[in-house]
């Protein structure tokens, strides 16, 4: 059954005392995911060099 075709779509009901905890979750894993996304593609350019490098003025 596709999402849609539920008989409350689109007014579906949420516990978000229920769903708290696991949202905190996702969202500290979701900021860590972007903390090393960001830290390798700054490690890429010092490579390739159109960038200074960590620390370098």
């Amino acid at each position: 059954m596709y999402i849609w075709e539920q008989r409350n779509w689109p007014d579906f009901e949420r516990d978000e005392p229920l769903l708290r905890p696991t949202l905190n979750i996702v969202r500290l894993l979701q900021g860590r995911a972007f903390g090393k996304t960001e830290a390798a593609s700054t490690w890429l350019l010092a490579l390739d060099g159109d960038q200074p490098r960590i620390g370098e003025p």
